[in-house]
């Protein structure tokens, strides 16, 4: 079980990394400054956010269902290097992106 439940905490912060990356580069055109989101609280921002939060719940609730405790063990042990590569490639992305 604890096996299991690490795979889907893992598997939803990546959904939400991944989520998060995409929706801000798709809306990279159109997006204001940093300094309006934060002293007005622009909407798109938030619902990016909650987006993305919520694609997170969906990927980590599709695997808590089909994943068994056997195939949670091996996935750990497989998984570190591909999360971090991706995760880094994610901050780049975001980081480049004005």
């Amino acid at each position: 079980m604890k096996a299991r439940a690490a795979v889907c905490i893992g598997l939803a912060g990546v959904a939400v990394v991944l989520s998060y990356t995409v929706q801000r580069l798709v809306d990279a055109a159109g997006e204001p400054p940093l300094s309006s989101v934060l002293l007005s609280g622009t909407i798109a921002y938030y619902w990016r956010v909650g987006i993305a939060l919520l694609h997170g719940v969906v990927v980590a609730s599709v695997a808590a269902v089909g994943l068994s405790e056997d195939r949670a063990i091996a996935a750990l042990r497989m998984l570190p290097v591909p999360v971090l590569g991706l995760g880094l490639l994610c901050v780049v992305a975001v980081l480049v992106v004005p």
